[in-house]
């Protein structure tokens, strides 16, 4: 499978090559722009502080996995 700036995709499937194109992308702008607007509008966060925290934590245990070369648990 290889895909080209997310507007073809090629499969390859028994020697042969089929293209597909996509004309409607959603690269999820949209519902990030409406969630945002709703958060201002609502004065919430639009991401949990957990799910933020989370996922620096997670950054930093991959920096740490790569510099140390060893697996590093969650």
């Amino acid at each position: 499978m290889q895909m080209n700036d997310f507007r073809e995709l090629t499969i390859f499937k028994g020697g042969k090559a089929t293209k597909e194109k996509s004309a409607n992308q959603d690269k999820g702008f949209v519902s990030e722009f409406k969630a945002f607007k709703e958060s201002v509008k609502s004065g919430e966060s639009a991401i949990n502080f957990e799910s933020i925290c989370n996922t620096t934590k997670t950054t930093f245990k991959i920096l740490e996995s790569i510099r140390s070369k060893s697996l590093v648990n969650l």
